[in-house]
């Protein structure tokens, strides 16, 4: 299937390591694509955008959870969802580890502040991989540390990738 947004990492053989003209090349199909960054709404909080989303009922997995915070937010705003987590980490009571072990799609996926933990050559194939576990139709949330502001993104030595809000 090609993909609306990346077309030239479809067509393309996979790659052992993304380049920067690749990259680059994708920030410009996706620019065209969604049209200038500034019309955009900004919402000062991604939980926000997570609970105007949400609907009853979604199957709704959450990317990195972490603690699992934003279930409590789902579920106090919408009363029933089924909410799964994924975390690598293994200490945290998370339903899956790996993206690879989640079988089903869901109607909301949403990754907060976990994009910039993963290596450059590790982005499209793990965008690409949240594509398909979210329904068609559905809905796919993601949101990275204000590089703008340099504290939001350093002050975690586990980042790998510094992405800007416009990309």
């Amino acid at each position: 299937m090609t993909d609306p947004i990346f077309p030239a990492i479809d067509r393309a053989p996979p790659a052992p390591e993304l380049s920067w003209s690749k990259l680059y090349a994708c920030r410009r199909a996706a620019a065209a694509r969604l049209g200038d960054i500034y019309a955009l709404p900004i919402a000062k909080r991604a939980s926000d955008i997570l609970v105007r989303e949400a609907r009853p009922g979604n199957r709704i997995l959450e990317v990195g959870a972490g603690d699992r915070r934003m279930q409590g937010k789902l579920l106090q705003q919408h009363g029933t969802v089924h909410y799964q987590s994924l975390d690598v980490d293994p200490a945290g009571n998370h339903d899956y580890r790996d993206l690879a072990e989640v079988p089903a799609n869901f109607d909301l996926v949403f990754a907060f502040e976990t994009v910039e933990h993963l290596a450059l050559d590790e982005l499209i194939p793990w965008l690409s991989t949240l594509r398909e576990r979210t329904r068609l139709g559905g809905t796919l949330i993601l949101s990275t540390p204000n590089t703008y502001y340099p504290p939001a993104y350093l002050r975690d030595a586990t980042h790998r990738t510094p992405l800007c809000y416009d990309e």
